[in-house]
């Protein structure tokens, strides 16, 4: 239908045509994008990090969720870069984009210095460790149609989502975007059968 259509459309701006997810933590992820990237019908792929945080703005404070990403490769397999309406896509250790309406909700505008809180600094770990939060510039807004990305996320650097995570290296995933996004499921399977079983591939 024509609201499938627009769902998918939207989605697919966001969420790349296929999702490779490691049961833990991916360290080699260099081998596998070099690996994914040789297949037939994939445009690009990129490493990615997920957390959730809490988002601080002045005294306002909001949960929200982080995406970390490598800003060479992410141009490749998202459309954010294309749905800038404020500000600039502008990826960096100091510098991430959010999406419009987590925005709006805080006041928050492109140039604005915010704070990200990892929510593992609300756990009791029994660890003698000390959480701090990351201060990050916002460099601009995205809107992507969609109330579940353009109100919940922040694009920040991979390296940005490994301290707020607490990694020293790897990633959660990759992304991967392939050439015909109504026929995936052949490059699905490539993949599935290049990297084995250690990620599951959808």
């Amino acid at each position: 239908t024509g609201f499938d259509d627009m769902w998918r459309e939207k989605s697919l701006a966001f969420i790349a045509h296929v999702t490779g997810q490691s049961y833990g933590i991916l360290h080699d992820e260099a081998e596998v994008l070099e690996t994914v990237d040789a297949l037939g019908d994939v445009v690009g792929s990129a490493p990615y990090i997920e957390t959730v945080v809490f988002l601080q703005q002045g005294s306002e404070v909001t949960p929200a969720a982080v995406r970390g990403v490598d800003p060479l490769r992410e141009v490749k397999v998202s459309q954010v870069p294309g749905h800038m309406v404020d500000g600039t896509f502008l990826v960096d250790y100091d510098h991430a984009v959010i999406g419009r309406d987590l925005a709006m909700q805080l006041g928050i505008l492109p140039g604005d210095k915010d704070l990200l809180y990892s929510a593992q600094m609300f756990q009791d770990s029994g660890e003698d460790v000390v959480y701090l939060p990351q201060e990050v510039i916002v460099s601009g807004l995205f809107e992507l149609g969609m109330w579940d990305f353009d109100s919940r996320y922040i694009l920040a650097h991979i390296d940005t989502a490994r301290d707020l995570f607490h990694l020293e290296e790897g990633v959660h995933g990759i992304q991967v975007m392939t050439r015909d996004p109504l026929n995936v499921e052949p490059v699905t399977r490539a993949i599935a059968t290049a990297l084995g079983p250690v990620i599951v591939v959808r």
